[in-house]
């Protein structure tokens, strides 16, 4: 009997700066795939994707016919091994398959029931969630770095720790980093009279995991952060990081500060963290204040603030007080956004007081207002900034500040109420740092 072979259906075949892969073209954020993402060679690469251009697709053909489509005897060598790790599956005819047999069971069909799920099923691969479906292995030429942050501080807003696993699922669901490299996404932010650009073609992204993901103690997360700061400085890598609540700011910048001792915040917030609490700690309404005390932060702008009535006015009295700290702050209520955002000159000046001092941008996404992002913040507070305002000012922020790194902080998956289809703004706004990093490169001046 001539044996026959196809092509796994969900097998594809992608590149990633220079190197290149094998991936499921099909998985789409299922808990389970057929085709594990690992790294090959180019030849491999080569010869399948020659394959899937030949052969249409789900037709199983004689391995000699396969081999005929190869230009050399290396290039036969992998359809053998493409056979032996079964890429290229037997097509067994009707009788293997048990079709034409008599309705019921028997114990011949219970044997080869267990013979095909010994062939299949059980060789299939549990997914591993990574930010739109990226290799573990990571690459020497990545331009940009992601990382989760998924710790609390507070019981308010501990649901925001579960936000990078929520995250890595949801972007796997919407796109593959692999597709993304090679044709991008097409966004209508910033447009005015062109066309739309692209985002994320050709950028080499890496997920770098979790920071502190053994952290048993606040001083193990500052040491991690620490760790992974200095390796993403070593490597000259600007970085994404998603949190977990506005608290994990606080060991990240304090281990920018580190490198860059000039670094300048830019706090996207809904609160100010400045005036709730008087003194340092790891809590979420006390990140900017925390900062100033603990990294010495020796500048901070924030916008979108709009605390409307608040009778907590000892912390405000103290920073009054001491003006050598309360020079270092810059702060913009949503009203005076929106009129800088309506006035490119105006939000030019304020950001060219900056200079070209580092900088590290923090978005905690309840800047939104709350039906924006259908509640799913740890503190909502009112009306805020829409999607499309945010997206315009983190637009202007990295096209003129020197940005080492940024987060984005407080989605919180368990409140609110989740969106119909689950829209992807979110997914947009990390599209959009990651991208813009990308096309900056690493500061001269950090």
């Amino acid at each position: 009997m001539v044996m026959r072979y196809r092509l796994l259906p969900a097998l594809a075949a992608g590149r990633l700066g220079r190197a290149h892969y094998l991936y499921d073209g099909q998985a789409r954020g299922a808990p389970v795939v057929f085709v594990p993402t690992q790294k090959v060679t180019e030849r491999v690469h080569r010869v399948v994707t020659r394959l899937k251009a030949a052969v249409p697709a789900g037709a199983a053909w004689e391995l000699e016919r396969l081999e005929a489509l190869c230009d050399d005897e290396a290039e036969r060598r992998v359809v053998q091994l493409l056979v032996e790790r079964g890429y290229l599956e037997e097509v067994k005819d009707d009788a293997g398959r048990g079709e034409g047999r008599e309705p019921g069971l028997s114990p011949e069909a219970a044997a080869a029931a267990r013979d095909g799920f010994a062939a299949t099923d059980a060789k299939h691969f549990f997914n591993v969630a990574r930010l739109f479906g990226l290799p573990a292995q990571g690459e020497d030429d990545a331009q940009v770095a992601f990382a989760g942050v998924p710790f609390a501080s507070l019981p308010i807003s501990a649901g925001a720790a579960e936000a990078p696993a929520y995250l890595r699922r949801l972007s796997q669901r919407w796109a593959n980093w692999f597709e993304v490299f090679t044709r991008g996404v097409y966004t209508e932010v910033g447009m005015d009279g062109g066309l739309p650009r692209l985002l994320g073609r050709g950028v080499v992204l890496r997920d770098f995991g979790d920071v502190g993901a053994a952290a048993r103690t606040v001083g193990d997360l500052f040491a991690a952060a620490q760790q992974a700061v200095d390796e993403l400085v070593r490597r000259r890598l600007p970085a994404v990081f998603a949190g977990g609540d506005h608290a994990v700011t606080i060991p990240l910048v304090n281990a920018y500060v580190r490198h860059a001792p000039q670094l300048c915040v830019i706090q996207l917030d809904a609160h100010n963290d400045l005036f709730f609490l008087d003194g340092a700690a790891f809590n979420h309404a006390a990140t900017a204040s925390t900062l100033l005390l603990l990294a010495d932060v020796r500048r901070l702008l924030a916008f979108g603030l709009r605390t409307d009535f608040d009778a907590r006015t000892e912390a405000l009295g103290h920073l009054a007080a001491s003006p050598e700290y309360a020079s270092r702050l810059h702060l913009h209520s949503l009203g005076a956004t929106r009129r800088l955002l309506a006035d490119p000159a105006a939000l030019e000046k304020v950001l060219a007081a900056v200079g070209e001092r580092p900088c590290y941008l923090t978005v905690d996404l309840d800047v939104l207002t709350p039906a924006a992002i259908h509640g799913r913040v740890s503190t909502p507070a009112g009306a805020g900034l829409e999607w499309w305002e945010l997206f315009e000012l983190v637009e202007a922020l990295l096209a003129r500040l020197p940005i080492l790194a940024c987060d984005v902080v407080e989605f919180n998956p368990h409140n609110g109420v989740a969106a119909d289809n689950e829209r992807p703004e979110i997914l947009a706004l990390l599209l959009l740092l990651i991208d813009g990093l990308a096309r900056r490169g690493w500061p001269a001046a950090g």
